[in-house]
């Protein structure tokens, strides 16, 4: 308590202030230098947290897709952001899912639960339909 005589309540609490943002910026220095522009993920338990992995990151960082310019920094923001999302990633158009198809379909593929091999079979063949609503 002696290192606190002579100083307010206000000069205090700002100097708490002031060192808790200092450690913020060391810190920030120190993820930087160990982990280079990799974002630290928020929600740790997301997919986006368990399939974007450094290799993946340093191999889409800098694209950008030709529909919107949009990046996976910005796909993948509300799982940086947040520590609550369960998939965290978002296609900023349909370009996202073809540019960043390396973290993109893992997740996909877990999150419904289907096979890397999985196919869609169209059938658009109206006249296979047999019957019709039966309005009230």
């Amino acid at each position: 308590n002696k290192h606190r005589l002579g100083y307010s309540e206000v000069q205090l609490v700002q100097k708490m202030i002031d060192g808790v943002n200092a450690l913020w910026e060391e810190d920030k220095k120190l993820q930087k230098q160990y982990f280079g522009d990799f974002p630290f993920i928020a929600s740790t338990h997301s997919l986006v947290a368990k399939h974007v992995t450094k290799d993946k990151w340093d191999q889409l960082k800098d694209i950008k897709t030709k529909t919107s310019g949009f990046t996976l920094a910005k796909a993948i923001a509300c799982a940086v952001q947040f520590n609550n999302q369960h998939c965290g990633i978002y296609a900023g158009d349909w370009d996202s899912y073809k540019d960043f198809a390396p973290v993109f379909d893992p997740i996909i593929q877990e999150y419904h639960g289907i096979r890397p091999d999985a196919k869609h079979t169209s059938d658009m063949d109206s006249s296979k339909i047999k019957g019709n609503i039966v309005p009230d």
